[in-house]
């Protein structure tokens, strides 16, 4: 209550008025007041002013009283932790009285102890009350601050829920080699304490079939799965173990069943002739007898253990022939391997009646031979052609497939009406690559014209009659393997070989792709021009004889990146770029193993220049032929499964398209990644050791901007040095390699890394 002031004057009726001068106060109010007193009476006329000074203290002292100690007890069947039940509110907080004028802060840090008496860990809690009203640092010791310890026993009996992946079939397939690596799903644990450890033990029992040898083994850190080595068919069994720390275990398996899905690779003969035996009017042909050395990539412990047949039955090994069958007869050569795993070949059988078994007349039949050859613009005989003839005969032969001689045969009778039909649609990409999209840009510009009239259908990808940018687009997706063929065309097509064009185009022509035969006289040959679609420099294989194109490169397309050190976890967009002021295109695959692709950036490669399809699988396909001035052809985000140099982490093959590149002469070139090493940090900078749990031996590195002295130790949760190396270090990144036996401590341990002007401290967990 402020004193109330008096005034007096010789007659009555006086006033007084009270005005503030001065607020020294501070934000808790304390400190002084200064008021203005005047009177004024009746007839208007004032005294002079008197003023007041009231000073303000704090006459309550502060108390706090500090929590009691707490024990905690998980009991939740989801172990779904001590999140909640390690709250204040819960645990309990500093009680305070006498706060009137003070301005409080309260806040508290925890310090966790393994193993301590009966519990599963302690939490050292440290309570600090601060009334910064009066709080001054400059002092020692300061009764505006209050500070207390609190005790929290943590006792865990629940074993963590643990989520394995499912079991797996996992093929091999795409290799020539009889193995593959398993890529280990992720295990999720939930549990009430921190830091669960999950690792994993593995068992490899191999299929009694093959050759492998059972193995064993363990993962120190399998929380964020791993990848397997490389095992033939059998049963890979990965037990998950979760450990809680507190004593608490959970196992559970996932078994991996690996299996041979890759079909062997047939080898058919060019046809076989057979003589019909006149004492029985008949002969037999076994299915090895087609056989030109087929194989499988798992041929099992006996090796080259396929089976030969004529049909999907492997049973099916042996073929009668009579004069009913007389002449040439498709037949299939199916080969299985020891998996089951299936694959054919067509080839021919035919059947000759030399000796006149079957009717003891020269000239019985009525028949005559038609045959012929499939052939590129080059004269190079194109194999696997399955030749079809349709007509008017009571009987016609099956179709007839060519081998590396290009050729095919039939006999049909005199006097009959007949459609002789070439077809090939496998391979697409045989020939084919970005230099092609190079020439068919050229033609859509008008720079650099196709004149050649079996180019220009090759052109016409999509088969409409006419070339666009929309050839463009679908050869491009093959290339890409966006798409597995031509969506509205054949990998091939057959022109009459005798057909003659008659126009500058060739698409507006009603040329031939079958040969009509009315009324066959006579033997006769009928020979067509196969052309290769999205071919348009002539480098499709024709034949197994000929082989691939050897084409010797002069020169090679580098892509620039800068390498650098990912953590896991980390976002990391990383650059591309090449000098393409010489260069028409490039095409190649990109692998990436420990990256998870986060986004594409655009360059001046675009979005349709890649198949973002096979990202999942670590894959990025791309084909690029344009303009990139700057040389900045495109970025790729990606976030880090694994820590590791980028350079060990990307590479460039050919294994989905095809890594070659070519000068604007249309020279060929290789494709390689340039791994530029990235500048020192100017920064200190103290990384996170790796792995992290471990279990033996762990790394870590660390940046100095100067050389010089620096100071490491490691230290547990009470502060105890464990571990102190003081030495000179190089400017840059240094490495420093830890044993857990060199600690004699396991849990929670913090490593400290101080320079002459800067220190910095990270958490590490030791595991048994």
């Amino acid at each position: 209550l402020i004193p109330a002031p008096v005034a007096t004057d010789n007659c009555p009726g006086v006033t007084i008025d009270r005005r503030l001068v001065l607020d020294h106060r501070n934000e808790c109010y304390i400190g002084t007041v200064t008021y203005e007193y005047t009177a004024t009476d009746r007839h208007g006329l004032v005294s002079a002013p008197v003023q007041q000074v009231l000073t303000i203290i704090d006459c309550t002292p502060l108390k706090v009283v500090f929590p009691e100690d707490f024990t905690v007890e998980c009991t939740a069947e989801d172990g779904t932790g001590f999140t909640g039940a390690l709250d204040p509110s819960v645990t309990g907080q500093p009680v305070i009285t006498g706060d009137d004028c003070e301005l409080v802060a309260i806040s508290f840090e925890d310090q966790i102890l393994r193993s301590s008496d009966n519990a599963c860990f302690k939490i050292i809690r440290t309570w600090t009350v601060l009334d910064w009203c009066a709080f001054d640092d400059k002092k020692p010791s300061n009764p505006a601050q209050f500070t207390g310890t609190q005790f929290i026993k943590v006792i865990d009996q629940v074993a963590p829920i643990l989520t394995v992946p499912g079991d797996e079939k996992v093929c091999i397939d795409g290799t020539d080699a009889c193995s593959t690596t398993v890529n280990i799903g992720t295990p999720v644990a939930t549990d009430c304490t921190p830091d669960v450890r999950i690792r994993a033990e593995w068992t490899y029992i191999p299929d009694p079939m093959y050759c492998g040898a059972a193995q064993a083994g363990m993962v120190g850190d399998a929380s964020k799965g791993f990848v397997s080595p490389a095992f033939e068919p059998g049963v890979l069994t990965v037990t998950f173990i979760a450990d809680d720390g507190c004593n608490n275990t959970t196992k559970k398996d996932v078994v991996y069943t690996i299996e041979d899905c890759k079909k062997p690779t047939p080898y058919c003969r060019d046809g076989i002739r057979i003589e019909i035996m006149p004492s029985t009017g008949m002969v037999e042909v076994w299915a090895k007898d087609l056989d030109l050395g087929s194989f499988d990539n798992c041929d099992g412990c006996a090796k080259a253990d396929v089976t030969i047949s004529f049909s999907s039955d492997p049973s099916d090994d042996v073929r009668t022939f009579t004069c009913a069958t007389l002449g040439t007869q498709q037949v299939e050569m199916w080969v299985t391997d020891k998996a089951g795993n299936q694959d054919f070949c067509r080839t021919f059988v035919m059947v000759q009646d030399n000796m006149f078994g079957c009717s003891g007349d020269s000239n019985a039949g009525g028949m005559a031979v038609v045959n012929g050859k499939v052939a590129n613009t080059n004269g190079e005989l194109i194999e696997e052609v399955t030749v079809s003839v349709n007509g008017s005969a009571d009987a016609m032969p099956n179709a007839a497939v060519t081998g590396a001689a290009g050729n095919y045969n039939f006999d049909l009778s005199v006097g009959g009406d007949y459609t002789i039909t070439p077809a090939k649609d496998m391979n697409p990409l045989n020939g084919v690559s970005t230099y092609d999209l190079v020439l068919l840009r050229k033609h859509v510009l008008g720079t650099e014209l196709i004149d050649n009239p079996y180019n220009l259908i090759a052109a016409d990808v999509n088969k409409s009659g006419s070339i666009t940018t929309f050839d463009m687009v679908e050869l491009r997706k093959v290339i890409l393997q966006v798409e597995p063929t031509f969506t509205d065309n054949e990998s091939w097509r057959f022109v009459d070989a005798n057909y003659q064009f008659t126009s500058d185009n060739p698409l507006t022509e009603n040329f031939s792709e079958v040969y009509n035969i009315n009324n066959l006289a006579s033997n006769m040959s009928v020979d067509f021009v196969a052309i290769k679609v999205g071919d348009l420099n002539g480098t499709a294989t024709p034949n197994s004889l000929m082989g691939a194109e050897s084409r010797n490169t002069v020169g090679t397309l580098t892509l620039n990146t800068a390498d650098r050190f990912v953590e896991a976890g980390e976002t990391v967009t990383v650059n591309f770029a090449a000098d393409m002021s010489d260069k028409a295109g490039y095409q190649f695959t990109m692998a990436f193993a420990g990256l998870q692709m986060v986004d594409l950036v655009e360059g001046a490669a675009k979005a349709d220049n890649f198949n973002l399809n096979l990202a999942q699988r670590g894959v990025l396909t791309t084909s690029f032929d344009g303009v990139a001035e700057d040389g900045n052809l495109f970025a790729v985000t990606f976030k880090a499964t694994t820590a590791g140099q980028l350079s060990d982490l990307l590479s460039i093959n050919s294994k989905h398209t095809a890594a070659e590149a070519y000068t604007t002469a249309g020279e060929p070139l290789a494709v390689e990644l340039n791994f530029e090493k990235s500048t020192l940090s100017t920064d200190f900078e103290l990384s996170q050791n790796t792995p992290n749990p471990f279990t033996g031996e762990t790394v870590i590195k660390f940046n100095l901007p100067q050389a010089g002295n620096a100071t490491f130790k490691v230290m547990d949760v009470q502060g105890k040095i464990l571990l102190q190396n003081n030495a000179e270090f190089a400017k840059g990144i240094n490495q420093i390699r830890l044993n857990s036996k060199q600690l004699g401590a396991t849990g929670v341990l913090y490593y400290q890394l101080e320079s002459a002007d800067q220190v910095a401290t990270k958490k590490m967990i030791v595991l048994e």
